[in-house]
């Protein structure tokens, strides 16, 4: 296989084996004054007041982004009750 052909074999494996994240309860959420002052939110389903992850993306103010969570992560969090808000900055 040549170097092209690895590299559609990788995002299509990717596309299968990690699953797209639940839509957001709330998304693009504005936070601040800046244009990337935004957030998405997922509420976890739970009676009443649930704790609350915030993912921070990486990008050292350069790259990233909000949409980078893991979805995995995210159902975990969402299944055992923990809410969820990813940034961008």
């Amino acid at each position: 296989m040549r170097r092209r052909e690895f590299r559609y074999l990788g995002l299509l494996l990717a596309a299968v084996l990690c699953p797209a994240a639940p839509a957001p309860t709330a998304a693009n959420v504005r936070y601040g004054p800046h244009d990337r002052n935004v957030l998405d939110f997922w509420q976890a389903p739970a009676p009443g007041p649930a704790p609350l992850a915030i993912y921070i993306q990486g990008g050292g103010f350069r790259s990233g982004s909000k949409e980078r969570i893991s979805a995995r992560a995210l159902e975990r969090l969402l299944a055992g009750g923990i809410s969820v808000a990813a940034i961008n900055y």
